[in-house]
């Protein structure tokens, strides 16, 4: 958890090594993916992010709690890529079909995130109209 309070407060030097000390001694320890993973976003390194979350998938993706999070933040790796193809793929397989139903608030509000920045972003309508019901 400190590794992500150390990313939380712009020491990403100090959360990057803690996220890795955490993932070392277990690697399945969905905190220590998730902290990375917003070390990843804020330094603006979204083909590791993505190239991470899909090597170590099968290890956070065990963590019913944080693992639609960590699917969420692929999704954001994808859109800030330009993939949107591949994030809608993520959304509709995995987040939607998985964790929606039967998930916490947090996935339905990652959820609904993700769709809104997709129409932030100019994403046609009639992508995201089935998708918002």
């Amino acid at each position: 958890m400190i590794a992500f309070g150390f990313a939380q407060t712009n020491y990403f030097k100090e959360g990057e090594q803690y996220a890795l000390k955490g993932l070392e001694l277990n690697p399945y320890d969905g905190w220590s993916t998730h902290a990375l993973c917003h070390i990843t976003e804020y330094k603006n390194d979204y083909k590791f992010g993505i190239d991470f979350l899909n090597k170590t998938e099968h290890e956070w993706n065990v963590c019913f709690y944080i693992a639609p999070h960590n699917y969420w933040h692929l999704c954001l790796y994808h859109i800030e890529s330009n993939q949107i193809d591949a994030a809608l793929q993520i959304y509709d397989e995995i987040i939607f079909k998985r964790y929606v139903e039967e998930s916490s608030l947090l996935t339905m509000v990652d959820a609904a995130s993700f769709l809104f920045r997709l129409k932030l972003n100019g994403i046609d309508k009639s992508l995201l109209k089935e998708r918002w019901s």
